[in-house]
C-alpha cells in the first residue's frame, strides 16, 4: 500500500476568455492557491474553517473561491446562488 499524502494547498492556473476576464481585472491568467481540505458549506473564511465539517476541494469550492477572493466586480454575472434548481452556477 502506498503512502499518499495530500498537500495542504493546491496551485492552479486559471484562464478566462470570452469576456469573462473583464470581471477579473481584465486579466486572462490567474495563478491561485486553494486549500486541499475545505468546509463542506464552501465557506472561504479560513479563520473559522477549522470549526466546520471538511471535504476535499472540488469545482464548486473553486467557484466560491474565485468569487470571494479573485473576482473584482459584478459577481451576479459570474455566479448565481443556488435556489433549488439544478444547473445554476
Amino acid at each position: 500500500m502506498s503512502d499518499k499524502t495530500i498537500p495542504p494547498y493546491i496551485s492552479l492556473n486559471i484562464e478566462f476568455g470570452g469576456g469573462l476576464e473583464l470581471l477579473f481585472s481584465n486579466e486572462r491568467n490567474h495563478t491561485i492557491k486553494v486549500p486541499s481540505n475545505v468546509p463542506k458549506d464552501n465557506s472561504t473564511d479560513e479563520a473559522n474553517s477549522m470549526e466546520k465539517e471538511m471535504k476535499l476541494v472540488d469545482l464548486t469550492y473553486l467557484i466560491y473561491h474565485l468569487r470571494h477572493r479573485v473576482l473584482k466586480e459584478r459577481s451576479e454575472l459570474f455566479f448565481e446562488e443556488r435556489r433549488g434548481e439544478r444547473g445554476t452556477v
